[in-house]
């Protein structure tokens, strides 16, 4: 009876966790009416597999923003091709203003150095022209915000952070709208300005060549707006590398404000593997629980939870019966069966999680003419998963059965879903495996 009193404490902690992310969701600001004259702001395009990514990645930030209770509006740039329903969420569940743009050319595409994920990271520059609003906050996604940053609103015509000596940081800057600076940078562009990495950071540094020489901001006491260009202190644009130092926060430049992780794509802190190496990611799922929530990977969990308790019990009440085969030690089979099952369960996990980025097209959007896979052979999947009522908004390892983007888009993301679902699987085969070696 011993086995079922744990399984039963077992189900009672998933349950509590469960619940726990299902319910505690933040307050939606839509329809306060309230006019802003500033505003923070995000891009957001599709082309990448990781798309969906900085979708939920970009809801939990400006969530976060809400329970701060700033005083300015919250805009995303979001491109032509960025799903509807995506849209609609962002309007009528976060609040959110979404402005509509083209994807802006990159003429830096065939650049030695170039980086194919910064191909349409110009549509940054669209913040300019949101000439609505007296500055704009501009933002990545990655961003995790300790505390309320209006006093930005103070900075002069454009302002950023150094996050290592020479090259400011684009992740977090400050800017006044202007039709006639959009203008001229798309001039800029269109003449071919040097761009040291092809992007908007190494743009953005080109056209403003003197910044490491201007003066620090620090916002005027009676909170009137400064003219000019100013370096905005470190506090705003805290590398997530910088903690590691002392294991805490202690930069002297300003208010410790906003946490940002510039590092491999796959370190970014909504990855579950990030955890060992970053485990400030902690605190950016912390934020999502406070905001987002994690309501739509309830099902998936509840089934991999139910599997891996189930594989539990197996070894468990299997115990006897393994201990004799443990002492056996002519008999070399069950030995060579089990180096076997590990060794394959380990190949399928490390193969679900890296094929895909091999299979999937790097962009999508203007869609791709070579096919990886013919998409007729997965079409009947397709419209399947495309009659799924869509669920609330995240990301765990779950299934996005709702996106309607281009055919081989679509196609590699099924493939990218399901590779990461058969990784799951492997993973239950080979705690098994773990389990059975240790009841030996």
């Amino acid at each position: 009876m011993e086995i079922w009193r744990y399984l039963s404490l077992a189900l009672v902690a998933v349950s509590v966790v469960l619940a726990t992310a299902l319910f505690e969701v933040a307050e939606c600001r839509y329809g306060d009416g309230k006019q802003y004259k500033n505003a923070y702001a995000a891009m957001m395009y599709m082309g990448t597999p990781r798309d969906y990514e900085f979708y939920v990645a970009t809801r939990v930030m400006m969530r976060s923003l809400v329970k701060l209770d700033v005083e300015a509006d919250l805009v995303v740039i979001a491109s032509m091709d960025v799903p509807l329903r995506w849209v609609r969420a962002l309007e009528l569940e976060d609040g959110v203003k979404v402005e509509r743009v083209k994807n802006m050319h990159n003429p830096y595409t065939n650049q030695n150095n170039f980086d194919d994920r910064f191909k349409l990271t110009m549509n940054k520059l669209y913040a300019w022209r949101l000439v609505q609003y007296e500055r704009v906050v501009m933002l990545d996604s990655d961003n995790l915000f300790l505390q309320k940053t209006d006093e930005l609103f103070q900075c002069g015509d454009f302002c950023a952070v150094f996050i290592n000596p020479c090259i400011f940081h684009t992740g977090l800057f400050v800017l006044k709208p202007s039709v006639e600076v959009f203008k001229d940078m798309v001039h800029e562009l269109e003449i071919g300005r040097p761009n040291p990495d092809g992007a908007d950071q190494g743009f953005l540094s080109s056209y403003f060549p003197n910044l490491l020489d201007m003066p620090m901001f620090h916002p005027p006491a009676n909170r009137t707006k400064l003219d000019g260009i100013f370096r905005l202190p470190l506090g705003y644009q805290m590398d997530a590398s910088y903690y590691y130092l002392k294991l805490r926060w202690n930069i002297p430049c300003g208010p410790n404000s906003v946490i940002t992780y510039p590092g491999a794509r796959w370190l970014k802190p909504w990855y579950w593997w990030s955890w060992p190496v970053l485990p400030l990611g902690f605190s950016w799922h912390e934020q999502r629980l406070k905001t987002l929530g994690y309501g739509a990977e309830i099902p998936l969990v509840l089934i991999q939870s139910v599997l891996y308790l189930g594989i539990v019990a197996i070894t468990r009440l299997a115990r006897p019966s393994l201990s004799k085969l443990c002492y056996r030690r002519s008999d070399r089979t069950f030995s060579i069966y089990q180096a076997g099952l590990k060794f394959i369960a380990i190949f399928c996990i490390l193969s679900a999680y890296i094929i895909p980025f091999f299979l999937i097209p790097a962009h999508g959007s203007p869609p791709c003419r070579l096919e990886p896979l013919p998409p007729r052979l997965f079409r009947p999947l397709l419209d399947s998963y495309q009659r799924v009522p869509p669920p609330i908004a995240s990301r765990h390892n779950a299934v996005d059965w709702h996106i309607r983007s281009p055919p081989v888009h679509g196609v590699s993301l099924v493939l990218r879903r399901r590779c990461e679902s058969a990784g799951s699987v492997c993973l239950c085969i080979l705690l098994c495996a773990v389990r059975v070696d240790f009841l030996h």
